[in-house]
Parts: structure tokens; C-alpha cells; sequence
């Protein structure tokens, strides 16, 4: 198992901030004043997938699949 003990750097990105740790790189993006998308990753990929959210703020491959129910927070 991988865990972070150690806070090493933030960085702002385009929409999020990357929170770097002594193990997975944790993406915070703040999508309305109530929604706050937390993302974690131990390969330091962030492939976007959305799975079934409904709401969401990003483009990804599952948008065809729920594009009736899919709607973007940010147009």
C-alpha cells in the first residue's frame, strides 16, 4: 500500500491545484462553491473518466455513453 505522509509541494494548474506527496499526487478541483473534485494517483496519470457523474465541469470518453443525463457545470 501506498500511502502520503508528507506534504512536498502545491502546485495551480489549469482549474486544480496538485497537492505533490512522498506518495500519491492528489489533483483538487474546485468546481462550484459546494462541489469539490478530489482525484488521487499513484502512476502520476490523471486519465479523464468521469464514470457515472452527471455533473461534471470536463470533457471525457464516457460523455456519449450518459450524454441524455451529462451536464457541464462550467459551459
Amino acid at each position: 500500500m501506498i500511502a502520503a505522509n508528507r506534504l512536498t509541494g502545491v502546485k495551480a494548474g489549469s482549474g486544480f491545484y496538485t497537492l505533490e506527496t512522498d506518495g500519491p499526487v492528489v489533483r483538487l478541483h474546485f468546481l462550484t462553491d459546494d462541489i469539490v473534485r478530489v482525484r488521487a494517483s499513484f502512476d502520476r496519470a490523471f486519465a479523464e473518466e468521469s464514470y457515472t457523474l452527471v455533473l461534471t465541469a470536463w470533457e471525457d470518453r464516457l460523455d456519449a455513453l450518459l450524454a441524455g443525463e451529462r451536464r457541464r457545470s462550467i459551459p
